[in-house]
């Protein structure tokens, strides 16, 4: 599979002149049981034939125009390879006992704490949860989810954030479970403890300015200058990544998530994808 940028080792490996005669890269149409029907679920799954997800792990093609967006070893640089992360999987047939099988708890010395979830439609959703002390952010939990409705999975926040004394909820609202799920947060929850995040929408960054820096009043109101949440986010990220402000055990799926984001231009849009096969984290945001 093809889920690398010519940036990556594997894509060096890849483009090495003296690997040509030992690298055969074919689609899986090569695969004498791949029909129509498969294609369409294929393109259905990755978001459409013209995805970089349905091009790679359909067509196998390289995905020149990907950049990949972080430095993994200013990223690693966070890592404590002596700790695994505790992670724990809910599906249909173990939600009953969800309680009992999801073991966490509030350190002493946290600030904060932050439950966020990124809701998948077809694929599971992952809910992570970190600690803040000191200005640090300690990844504590992740937890998967599958095939379970936006109520049960709802149910299943809101106990994390009984049993861990949440302060900070944040949910990935870019598709409908997401929203939701939102929707049943902020009928019990203060706003102002709710994230809402959608990467495709605009958020107020700052004021704009005149030449002579003064804040450009409209209409009465001031006004802002506005970014993509996807643009912003990712930005965000770099600095607690290369700040060393993440105190991260060891979680593999992470790591091969994280080295295979990239990203590349939508007209005059900076867009971001992953490109790993494991996750099931591959939506454009």
């Amino acid at each position: 599979m093809t889920n690398f940028t010519e940036y990556m080792p594997a894509g060096v490996a890849f483009y090495d002149p003296l690997n040509r005669n030992k690298i055969i890269n074919l689609p899986q149409m090569a695969n004498p049981n791949f029909d129509e029907k498969e294609k369409q679920q294929r393109s259905r799954e990755y978001g459409g034939e013209e995805s970089p997800s349905f091009k790679i792990f359909v067509l196998g093609e390289v995905v020149k125009s990907g950049v990949s967006v972080f430095d993994m070893d200013r990223v690693r640089a966070n890592y404590n390879y002596k700790r695994q992360i505790k992670s724990f999987e809910i599906t249909r047939k173990n939600l009953n006992r969800y309680h009992e099988i999801i073991v966490v708890e509030r350190p002493k010395n946290s600030e904060r704490i932050f439950i966020a979830g990124d809701i998948g439609e077809s694929a599971g959703s992952e809910l992570v949860i970190f600690s803040e002390v000191n200005n640090v952010f300690h990844y504590l939990y992740r937890l998967t989810l599958y095939d379970l409705t936006d109520e049960e999975q709802f149910g299943i926040l809101k106990w994390l954030v009984s049993q861990l004394q949440g302060n900070v909820l944040g949910i990935d609202s870019t598709e409908g479970t997401g929203r939701a799920i939102y929707r049943r947060a902020e009928k019990i929850y203060p706003k102002d403890n709710l994230v809402w995040y959608a990467g495709t929408n605009k958020i107020n960054v700052d004021f704009e300015r005149d030449k002579n820096g003064k804040v450009i009043i409209k209409n009465g109101q001031p006004s802002y200058r506005q970014e993509y949440m996807s643009e912003w986010a990712v930005r965000r990220l770099k600095v607690l990544f290369y700040e060393n402000r993440l105190a991260l055990p060891m979680d593999f799926k992470l790591d091969q998530q994280i080295g295979a984001v990239v990203s590349m231009m939508s007209g005059t849009r900076t867009t971001y994808q992953c490109i790993a096969q494991s996750g099931d984290r591959k939506s454009v945001v």
